[in-house]
Protein backbone atom coordinates (compact mmCIF):
# COMPACT_ATOMS: atom_id res chain seq x y z
CA UNK A 1 0.00 0.00 0.00
CA UNK A 2 2.83 2.19 0.87
CA UNK A 3 4.29 1.46 -2.64
CA UNK A 4 1.03 2.65 -4.37
CA UNK A 5 0.90 5.76 -2.21
CA UNK A 6 4.73 6.85 -3.00
CA UNK A 7 4.31 5.94 -6.88
CA UNK A 8 0.48 8.33 -7.35
CA UNK A 9 1.29 11.31 -5.77
CA UNK A 10 4.50 13.70 -5.46
CA UNK A 11 6.67 14.53 -2.90
CA UNK A 12 5.28 17.89 -2.04
CA UNK A 13 1.54 16.55 -2.76
CA UNK A 14 2.87 13.94 -0.05
CA UNK A 15 4.98 16.60 2.41
CA UNK A 16 1.67 18.71 2.44
CA UNK A 17 -0.58 15.59 3.38
CA UNK A 18 1.68 14.38 6.28
CA UNK A 19 1.95 18.03 7.99
CA UNK A 20 -1.56 18.86 7.75
CA UNK A 21 -1.86 15.34 9.16
CA UNK A 22 0.40 15.99 11.67
CA UNK A 23 -1.30 19.85 12.69
CA UNK A 24 -4.44 18.14 12.77
CA UNK A 25 -2.90 15.73 15.49
CA UNK A 26 -1.26 18.45 17.28
CA UNK A 27 -4.25 20.32 17.79
CA UNK A 28 -6.98 17.03 18.59
CA UNK A 29 -3.83 16.03 21.04
CA UNK A 30 -4.00 19.55 23.02
CA UNK A 31 -7.75 19.36 22.96
CA UNK A 32 -7.70 16.56 24.89
CA UNK A 33 -5.23 16.80 27.30
CA UNK A 34 -6.83 20.95 28.31
CA UNK A 35 -9.92 19.14 28.16
CA UNK A 36 -8.76 16.24 30.61
CA UNK A 37 -7.64 19.23 32.85
CA UNK A 38 -10.49 21.60 32.45
CA UNK A 39 -8.07 24.58 31.36
CA UNK A 40 -8.88 27.00 28.53
CA UNK A 41 -6.80 26.89 25.46
CA UNK A 42 -5.31 30.29 24.79
CA UNK A 43 -4.62 31.63 21.36
CA UNK A 44 -0.91 31.68 21.53
CA UNK A 45 -0.84 27.93 22.19
CA UNK A 46 -3.49 27.22 19.07
CA UNK A 47 -0.73 29.22 17.17
CA UNK A 48 2.31 27.03 18.65
CA UNK A 49 0.45 24.07 17.96
CA UNK A 50 0.17 25.00 14.47
CA UNK A 51 4.13 26.70 13.93
CA UNK A 52 5.48 23.66 15.31
CA UNK A 53 4.33 20.47 13.52
CA UNK A 54 4.10 22.66 10.35
CA UNK A 55 8.03 23.56 10.80
CA UNK A 56 8.83 20.16 12.33
CA UNK A 57 6.99 17.79 9.91
CA UNK A 58 7.53 19.71 6.76
CA UNK A 59 11.64 19.04 7.16
CA UNK A 60 11.34 15.55 8.61
CA UNK A 61 8.50 14.22 6.39
CA UNK A 62 11.34 15.84 3.37
CA UNK A 63 14.12 13.37 4.50
CA UNK A 64 11.91 10.72 5.57
CA UNK A 65 9.45 10.58 2.14
CA UNK A 66 13.13 10.88 0.44
CA UNK A 67 14.81 8.14 2.02
CA UNK A 68 11.48 5.38 1.15
CA UNK A 69 11.59 6.71 -2.30
CA UNK A 70 15.23 5.73 -2.77
CA UNK A 71 14.76 2.60 -0.66
CA UNK A 72 11.50 1.97 -3.22
CA UNK A 73 13.82 2.89 -6.04
CA UNK A 74 16.56 0.21 -4.99
CA UNK A 75 13.94 -2.41 -4.64
CA UNK A 76 12.47 -1.64 -7.89
CA UNK A 77 15.92 -2.03 -9.69
CA UNK A 78 16.88 -4.61 -7.46
CA UNK A 79 13.28 -6.76 -8.87
CA UNK A 80 14.40 -5.36 -12.46
CA UNK A 81 17.89 -6.96 -12.27
CA UNK A 82 16.83 -10.38 -10.62
CA UNK A 83 13.87 -10.37 -13.46
CA UNK A 84 15.92 -9.68 -16.70
CA UNK A 85 19.50 -10.12 -17.86
CA UNK A 86 20.88 -7.03 -18.08
CA UNK A 87 22.45 -7.18 -21.31
CA UNK A 88 19.74 -8.47 -23.66
CA UNK A 89 16.86 -7.21 -21.80
CA UNK A 90 15.29 -10.43 -21.75
CA UNK A 91 14.52 -12.99 -18.86
CA UNK A 92 16.80 -14.14 -16.55
CA UNK A 93 17.19 -18.10 -16.44
CA UNK A 94 15.33 -18.52 -13.27
CA UNK A 95 12.80 -16.22 -13.91
CA UNK A 96 11.93 -17.74 -17.24
CA UNK A 97 11.62 -21.14 -15.26
CA UNK A 98 9.13 -19.55 -12.89
CA UNK A 99 7.13 -18.19 -15.22
CA UNK A 100 7.15 -21.34 -17.27
CA UNK A 101 5.96 -23.49 -14.63
CA UNK A 102 3.35 -21.09 -13.51
CA UNK A 103 2.14 -21.78 -17.76
CA UNK A 104 2.39 -24.96 -17.17
CA UNK A 105 -0.26 -25.21 -14.27
CA UNK A 106 -2.44 -23.06 -16.52
CA UNK A 107 -1.71 -25.46 -20.00
CA UNK A 108 -2.29 -28.62 -17.99
CA UNK A 109 -5.94 -27.55 -16.78
CA UNK A 110 -7.00 -25.39 -19.90
CA UNK A 111 -5.64 -28.41 -22.01
CA UNK A 112 -3.49 -25.66 -23.98
CA UNK A 113 -0.84 -26.01 -26.75
CA UNK A 114 2.34 -23.74 -26.17
CA UNK A 115 6.08 -24.98 -27.82
CA UNK A 116 9.39 -24.39 -26.26
CA UNK A 117 12.53 -22.80 -29.03
CA UNK A 118 16.23 -23.40 -27.97
CA UNK A 119 17.87 -20.90 -29.94
CA UNK A 120 21.81 -20.51 -30.82
CA UNK A 121 23.62 -18.17 -32.12
CA UNK A 122 25.70 -19.35 -34.86
CA UNK A 123 29.77 -19.20 -35.08
CA UNK A 124 29.18 -16.89 -31.53
CA UNK A 125 32.62 -17.94 -30.55
CA UNK A 126 34.30 -16.35 -33.94
CA UNK A 127 32.67 -13.41 -33.22
CA UNK A 128 34.26 -12.83 -30.22
CA UNK A 129 37.93 -14.04 -31.64
CA UNK A 130 37.72 -11.69 -34.62
CA UNK A 131 35.98 -8.48 -33.41
CA UNK A 132 35.74 -8.49 -29.31
CA UNK A 133 33.73 -9.29 -26.45
CA UNK A 134 32.51 -6.42 -26.60
CA UNK A 135 31.22 -6.60 -30.01
CA UNK A 136 29.76 -9.93 -28.76
CA UNK A 137 27.89 -8.19 -26.20
CA UNK A 138 26.67 -5.77 -29.09
CA UNK A 139 25.31 -8.86 -31.23
CA UNK A 140 23.90 -10.28 -27.87
CA UNK A 141 22.14 -7.31 -26.96
CA UNK A 142 21.29 -6.77 -30.21
CA UNK A 143 19.13 -9.99 -30.98
CA UNK A 144 17.95 -9.78 -27.11
CA UNK A 145 16.04 -6.31 -28.72
CA UNK A 146 14.82 -8.52 -32.08
CA UNK A 147 13.20 -11.47 -29.87
CA UNK A 148 11.40 -8.54 -27.52
CA UNK A 149 10.23 -6.87 -30.37
CA UNK A 150 9.10 -10.15 -32.06
CA UNK A 151 7.30 -11.63 -29.68
CA UNK A 152 3.60 -11.41 -28.08
CA UNK A 153 2.56 -9.97 -24.56
CA UNK A 154 1.87 -13.37 -23.59
CA UNK A 155 5.13 -15.48 -24.63
CA UNK A 156 8.25 -15.90 -23.00
CA UNK A 157 11.98 -14.81 -23.85
CA UNK A 158 15.15 -15.76 -21.91
CA UNK A 159 18.43 -16.22 -22.26
CA UNK A 160 19.44 -19.52 -21.93
CA UNK A 161 23.43 -19.03 -21.09
CA UNK A 162 25.89 -17.47 -23.45
CA UNK A 163 24.68 -16.74 -26.95
CA UNK A 164 21.64 -19.37 -26.38
CA UNK A 165 18.07 -17.97 -25.85
CA UNK A 166 14.77 -19.79 -25.10
CA UNK A 167 11.51 -18.96 -25.97
CA UNK A 168 7.75 -19.85 -25.07
CA UNK A 169 4.79 -19.48 -27.25
CA UNK A 170 1.80 -19.72 -25.95
CA UNK A 171 -1.02 -21.30 -27.68
CA UNK A 172 1.12 -22.15 -31.12
CA UNK A 173 1.12 -25.64 -32.34
CA UNK A 174 4.08 -26.83 -34.45
CA UNK A 175 3.29 -25.30 -37.88
CA UNK A 176 2.81 -21.89 -35.87
CA UNK A 177 6.38 -22.53 -33.87
CA UNK A 178 7.96 -23.47 -37.12
CA UNK A 179 6.55 -20.21 -39.64
CA UNK A 180 8.04 -17.99 -36.11
CA UNK A 181 11.30 -19.77 -36.46
CA UNK A 182 11.41 -18.96 -40.09
CA UNK A 183 10.85 -15.77 -39.82
CA UNK A 184 12.76 -14.67 -37.70
CA UNK A 185 15.98 -16.32 -39.39
CA UNK A 186 14.91 -14.78 -42.51
CA UNK A 187 14.43 -11.45 -40.54
CA UNK A 188 18.00 -11.88 -39.02
CA UNK A 189 19.34 -12.45 -42.24
CA UNK A 190 18.42 -8.60 -43.80
CA UNK A 191 20.00 -7.32 -40.59
CA UNK A 192 23.62 -6.03 -40.57
CA UNK A 193 25.15 -4.42 -37.27
CA UNK A 194 27.92 -2.10 -37.49
CA UNK A 195 30.20 -2.09 -34.60
CA UNK A 196 33.37 0.33 -34.58
CA UNK A 197 32.38 0.44 -38.41
CA UNK A 198 32.58 -2.85 -38.35
CA UNK A 199 30.06 -5.10 -40.38
CA UNK A 200 28.41 -8.16 -38.57
CA UNK A 201 26.30 -10.23 -39.71
CA UNK A 202 24.98 -13.50 -38.15
CA UNK A 203 22.60 -16.32 -37.85
CA UNK A 204 20.56 -18.63 -35.35
CA UNK A 205 20.16 -22.14 -35.29
CA UNK A 206 16.59 -23.36 -33.32
CA UNK A 207 15.13 -26.18 -31.84
CA UNK A 208 11.66 -26.97 -31.14
CA UNK A 209 9.69 -29.08 -28.95
CA UNK A 210 6.01 -29.46 -28.49
CA UNK A 211 3.53 -29.96 -25.41
CA UNK A 212 1.35 -32.47 -25.55
CA UNK A 213 -2.28 -31.26 -24.08
CA UNK A 214 -3.33 -35.07 -22.99
CA UNK A 215 -0.57 -35.33 -20.74
CA UNK A 216 0.90 -33.20 -18.22
CA UNK A 217 4.32 -32.47 -18.82
CA UNK A 218 7.89 -31.48 -17.34
CA UNK A 219 9.23 -27.81 -18.05
CA UNK A 220 13.17 -29.57 -18.19
CA UNK A 221 12.22 -32.44 -20.29
CA UNK A 222 10.42 -30.23 -23.13
CA UNK A 223 13.64 -27.48 -22.63
CA UNK A 224 15.77 -31.19 -23.52
CA UNK A 225 13.86 -32.05 -26.36
CA UNK A 226 14.16 -28.73 -27.59
CA UNK A 227 17.75 -28.40 -26.92
CA UNK A 228 18.08 -32.23 -28.74
CA UNK A 229 16.45 -30.53 -31.81
CA UNK A 230 18.40 -27.79 -31.41
CA UNK A 231 22.18 -29.76 -31.59
CA UNK A 232 20.86 -31.70 -34.51
CA UNK A 233 20.31 -28.24 -36.42
CA UNK A 234 23.84 -27.08 -35.73
CA UNK A 235 25.16 -30.74 -36.99
CA UNK A 236 23.02 -30.40 -39.98
CA UNK A 237 24.57 -26.76 -41.42
CA UNK A 238 23.01 -24.44 -38.87
CA UNK A 239 20.79 -21.48 -40.10
CA UNK A 240 18.02 -24.10 -40.11
CA UNK A 241 15.03 -25.09 -37.29
CA UNK A 242 14.17 -28.77 -36.11
CA UNK A 243 10.91 -29.83 -34.58
CA UNK A 244 11.54 -32.88 -31.99
CA UNK A 245 9.25 -35.73 -32.76
CA UNK A 246 9.55 -38.25 -30.43
CA UNK A 247 7.39 -40.79 -33.11
CA UNK A 248 10.20 -40.92 -34.75
CA UNK A 249 12.57 -41.30 -31.98
CA UNK A 250 14.89 -43.89 -33.20
CA UNK A 251 15.53 -41.72 -36.09
CA UNK A 252 18.28 -39.13 -35.67
CA UNK A 253 17.94 -39.10 -31.80
CA UNK A 254 13.95 -38.57 -32.38
CA UNK A 255 14.64 -35.52 -34.69
CA UNK A 256 12.42 -34.43 -37.83
CA UNK A 257 14.27 -31.88 -39.72
CA UNK A 258 11.55 -29.44 -41.04
CA UNK A 259 13.82 -28.16 -44.44
CA UNK A 260 14.76 -24.38 -44.38
CA UNK A 261 17.39 -23.81 -46.81
CA UNK A 262 20.74 -22.58 -45.39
Amino acid sequence: MLRNILQKYSRLELIIASTILAIILTQLVMFIIYSFFSTDIRFSEIIISIIAPLVVASIFSWFFIDMIKKLNSMEIEMRYMATYDQLTKTLTRKEFFCKADEYRKIIVREKFNCTFLMIDIDYFKEINDMHGHLAGDYVLSAFGEVLNKNKRDVDLVGRFGGEEFIVLLWGCDSGSAFNYAVNLQALLSNIKLTYNNIDISFTVSIGISLTDVNNQFNVNELIEQADKALYQAKENGRNKTLIYNPAIQRKNDGLVQQQRGA
